[in-house]
């Protein structure tokens, strides 16, 4: 039980470091935009706006709501298709880039912290 309990806590305190160190709005919606538009970056696969909308298990006005926010705040831009202009592609900015960094050095930390130790209390 005591493996289980370490597990939560490790699950509250990345949680919270994302809450802090990521634009979220303490939403889970936000939360999956923000690592699927990183992991797309990351494996260097251009994502289209339509894309990412369909490719989130949210409502699209919901979906909608939060990559609005990404946009407005400057955490993404959109890069118009060199043969098509009607097509906009996704690229995360430095501020999106810093952001994840940050949370992902914190998360690495918090990961790689042991458990705390806890003395066995024996009844008599």
């Amino acid at each position: 039980m005591e493996q289980i309990a370490n597990v939560i806590r490790l699950m509250a305190d990345l949680r919270n470091c994302a809450k802090t160190s990521l634009p979220m709005s303490d939403s889970l919606i936000a939360y999956d935009l923000i690592l699927y538009i990183a992991i797309t970056y990351k494996e260097k696969t251009p994502i289209t706006i339509k894309q990412l909308f369909s490719a989130l298990p949210h409502s699209y006005t919901a979906v909608r709501h939060h990559y609005n926010r990404l946009l407005n705040d400057g955490y993404v831009v959109h890069r118009l298709d060199e043969n098509d202009g009607r097509v906009k592609f996704i690229e995360p900015t430095e501020k999106f880039i810093d952001s994840l960094v940050s949370y992902a050095n914190k998360a690495k930390a918090i990961l790689d912290t042991p458990p705390p130790q806890h003395s066995e209390v024996t009844l008599a």
